[in-house]
């Protein structure tokens, strides 16, 4: 059985929609997938792994082109 918001049940139920669509509405906001503290971190963390990758390749194609200048 699915999970259900029962504060969103009873503000809906409040606001005047019938209880069968505002169990409806709880239950599909309740399995809808929100992003957690959690994964917003694992987001932040593979941003600073690409951000080194992206400053890595970009000395690798800097280095030769300043030798090549004599610098």
């Amino acid at each position: 059985m699915a999970t259900m918001d029962s504060d969103l049940r009873d503000a809906l139920i409040g606001a005047g929609v019938p209880d069968d669509k505002a169990r409806a509405a709880a239950v599909s906001f309740s399995e809808s997938r929100l992003a957690t503290r959690d994964d917003i971190n694992e987001i932040k963390r593979d941003i600073l792994v690409l951000k080194w990758m992206v400053g890595l390749v970009l000395a690798a194609q800097v280095v030769p082109i300043l030798r090549s200048f004599g610098l």
